[in-house]
């Protein structure tokens, strides 16, 4: 996201130094500020939802204590 950003706002400067009126240099600045506002806001609400589902999905009662399996019988074998 920030390498769009910084992508974004070079691209828009190069648009803005482009601009032969004050009035687009000023419509582009306002094009540029609201559509980094949209690009903000979406990253916000996929944060925000991976981060919903996340903790609904996560399971507090299973707690792992040592190793298990294959690993177990490695550390400490059968006599």
């Amino acid at each position: 996201m920030g390498g769009a950003g910084v992508s974004g706002m070079m691209a828009s400067g190069s648009v803005v130094h482009n601009a032969s009126s004050g009035a687009e240099q000023a419509g582009a600045a306002i094009g540029t500020a609201i559509g980094m506002g949209m690009i903000i806001g979406l990253w916000f609400v996929v944060l925000v939802g991976a981060l919903v589902i996340g903790l609904f999905l996560k399971k507090s009662s299973i707690i792992e204590k040592g190793p298990t399996g294959a690993l177990a019988q490695e550390i400490q074998p059968n006599p």
